[in-house]
Parts: C-alpha cells; sequence; structure tokens
C-alpha cells in the first residue's frame, strides 16, 4: 500500500486505485498515520526539488530570452543592459504567472475529481448494522454478527440488526440498584436496536450509546443516554422508567418517545409520540408533563425551555432508514451528514443561513447524491480538503 501512496502523491494513481487507497485509510487511525508521514515526506520533497529546480528554471528562461531577442547568453550572472534584464525579469514573471495558473486550474480539478470519487465511494453508509458492547466486566463484544453472548449476569440473543439483552434474575437482589453498567454504541454511518433486560426496546441512533444495569431494580429503571434514541418503554407502572441526560432526565411508565441529546449540539429535546412522559431539568426546576406529538427542547447556549408542536413522522423515517428534513437550516442538515457519514463538513461561507431544506432522503445513498440534492437548493462549491469537505 506504500508504493500506491507515492504513486498517489506524484499523481499517477487511476481512479480505481485512489478509490482503493482512501477505503485502506479510513480502516484504522494506524492507516491514516502511515499515508500521512508518507503525504508529508512527498510534499517536503516537492518542495525541495521545486526550491532547486526554480533556478534551473530561470536560467533555462534568460536563455531562451536571449535566443528570441539574437542575443547570445554567456551565464554570467550579471546583465550588461538595465532594459534587457528589466525584459527578462518581467518574461520570467510572466512565465511563472501562466506556469501557476495551468497549476492552480489543474489542481482545482483534480481537487473536484478527488472530492467526487471521495463522497461517492470513500465514504460507506449502512452496510450492516453493527454496534458495541462493552460489559461491566470490561469485555467488549460487537454486536451484529448473529452469534449469542454469555458473560457474568449478562446473556445476548443476537439478531445480527439488533440483540435481546436478557439478565440471569436469579442472581438478582432487586431491592439494590445495580452500579455496574453495560454500555451499547453506535458507530458513524450505523444504527442499532436493543431489548433491553426489561423487555422495552431502543433504537440507537448513530453515535449514540446508552449505559443499563445487568438488572434493574423493583424501584426504577434508571438508564443513560448520549446522542439520540426513541424508545419503547414495557409498561410497568411500580418501576418507571427513567432516562437520564447530560441536562435533563426524562421519566415514564409506558410508552414511545424520543430522546435527543448530543454533546455536541446546542439544542437537546424529548420528543412525545404516544403516552404521557415527564421532563426534569438537571436541577429539578423545571418539570413538565408532555402531551402526544410534543416536545421539549432545551437551548444548552440559551439556558432557554420550549414547549413546542414535533412531527412525529421524523422518527418514523428515522425507523425506517431516512434522514427528515422539514425547515431544516443547512447547519442542522451537516449535523445530521457529520455523523452519519463520519466526515467533517465545513460551511466556509453565511450566504445560505436564511434557506432552509425539506425532504425525506435514504441513509442508503452515497453522500455525494445528498450533497448534489442540496446543491441544487444551495448552489455551492465543494472540494475536499485534509480529508474534510468543504462548502462554499
Amino acid at each position: 500500500m506504500k508504493s500506491l501512496i507515492f504513486k498517489y502523491c506524484r499523481g499517477k494513481a487511476s481512479d480505481e486505485e485512489i478509490i482503493a487507497l482512501y477505503k485502506w485509510i479510513n480502516l484504522s487511525d494506524e492507516n491514516r498515520k502511515i499515508y500521512i508521514e508518507i503525504r508529508n515526506f512527498c510534499v517536503e520533497r516537492d518542495v525541495f526539488k521545486f526550491k532547486f529546480l526554480g533556478s534551473r528554471v530561470v536560467e533555462r528562461g534568460r536563455i531562451l530570452l536571449y535566443e528570441k531577442l539574437g542575443w547570445f547568453y554567456t551565464g554570467k550572472k550579471q546583465l550588461v543592459l538595465n532594459g534587457i534584464m528589466a525584459f527578462n525579469v518581467a518574461s520570467i514573471a510572466l512565465f511563472v504567472t501562466l506556469f501557476s495558473f495551468y497549476f492552480y486550474t489543474y489542481q482545482v480539478n483534480q481537487t473536484r475529481k478527488v472530492a467526487d470519487l471521495y463522497l461517492d465511494e470513500i465514504v460507506v453508509n449502512r452496510v450492516e448494522r453493527r454496534a458495541l458492547l462493552t460489559l461491566a466486566t470490561g469485555e467488549s463484544v460487537e454486536l451484529g454478527s448473529s452469534k449469542d453472548i454469555k458473560s457474568g449476569n449478562i446473556k445476548v440473543n443476537d439478531k445480527g440488526s439488533s440483540a435481546i439483552i436478557q439478565s440471569d434474575t436469579s442472581l438478582a437482589n432487586h431491592s439494590k440498584v445495580n452500579d455496574n453498567l453495560n454500555i451499547i454504541s453506535t458507530d458513524s454511518g450505523g444504527d442499532y436496536e436493543v431489548v433491553l433486560p426489561d423487555g422495552s426496546s431502543v433504537l440507537l441512533n448513530s453515535k449514540s450509546s446508552i449505559s443499563f444495569p445487568d438488572r434493574f431494580s423493583l424501584e426504577q429503571r434508571l438508564v443513560f443516554l448520549s446522542g439520540e434514541a426513541i424508545f419503547n418503554i414495557k409498561h410497568n407502572e411500580s418501576s418507571p422508567f427513567i432516562v437520564v441526560c447530560e441536562e435533563f432526565s426524562t421519566k415514564v411508565l409506558g410508552t414511545e418517545f424520543v430522546v435527543t441529546s448530543y454533546s455536541d449540539e446546542i439544542i437537546s429535546k424529548v420528543s412525545l409520540i404516544s403516552g404521557s412522559v415527564e421532563f426534569l431539568s438537571k436541577d429539578s426546576l423545571v418539570s413538565k408533563v408532555i402531551n402526544p406529538n410534543y416536545q421539549v427542547s432545551y437551548s444548552q447556549h440559551k439556558g432557554v425551555y420550549r414547549y413546542e408542536i414535533f412531527e412525529s413522522y421524523k422518527y418514523q423515517a428515522l425507523k425506517d432508514g431516512y434522514f427528515f428534513f422539514s425547515q431544516s437550516s443547512i447547519r442542522e442538515v451537516i449535523k445530521e451528514l457529520e455523523r452519519w457519514y463520519n466526515i467533517k463538513i465545513n460551511l466556509l461561507t453565511d450566504n445560505y443561513d436564511n434557506l432552509r431544506f425539506n425532504g425525506k432522503i435514504s441513509k442508503d445513498n452515497s453522500l455525494l447524491t445528498i450533497i448534489n440534492q442540496l446543491n441544487t437548493l444551495y448552489n455551492f462549491k465543494y472540494y475536499i480538503k485534509n480529508e474534510q469537505l468543504m462548502i462554499k
């Protein structure tokens, strides 16, 4: 693969080789480190060669100039006629300018070509649903392989695209809260559904995690969420289900609702699909019972809570494998795409901040397809720089 990296740095790699290279880079941090080291070496080498070649280019320019004027060039460092010197410098400057313009144009075209290859082929979206289960014992197990797992008090029935978690209740002291937490987490480009030991189901969105004990106590069912998840809670009036996030918690007996609490999001929210839940702020000063098709949103930046209607079919789209945007700003869209496709997207302009995007897009699309769909609305330019998508 190292020889391919050198070939790519020389600009001689084919489209297929570029695709293979970028896929290899994205397999691991070690691969990316190797690529960056070789790329930096190539850049330093090319800078040295350019500096070394620079004097030769100027020298050759002088020879060609004097041949053009019918003068004989002796190779001296100083010229006899100041006028000839001025014309010589101007000609060399024009040559360098034209060469630089050609090189810049070539680089821009190549950058756009690589950008399209990168967005269309390199960023792999939902191929198969997988998640990582980190047990309270410290053992990590990848879910999605359809292999059943037994560790301590936990038994996992892995169904491939989902998993059922069961606990050995014969060993449990239900009156005592179990502080040993297991964690199920998803990465970019995938969501995962899990059934918790109490029978409640949770659909985790990409880059989300839920922490839960081996067994729930009789008094309450307590879980911790980071990211976004759709909950469908098994009814148990004597043991309320509580979802704890960084800034708030949600208490429920039995219903379907959505909690969104990404650490990099300004707005966190609890959205109710059916039933009834209670929203409680971290400081317990704000408490609100939410009705179906309503949500409580919290702005971490402004410290303001809002109670408002929400579109429940957005989360049906999530369950069906779609992005759903309704009067969404381009920055909101970018956040969704960054999480799913695991790519940093930099918006280099604020010209599009007042525009809104509406639509339902399959998550099975390549990122290039979605960028082109957005481009029909925003008409922007984009390119790849340092493995990041730049939009201007």
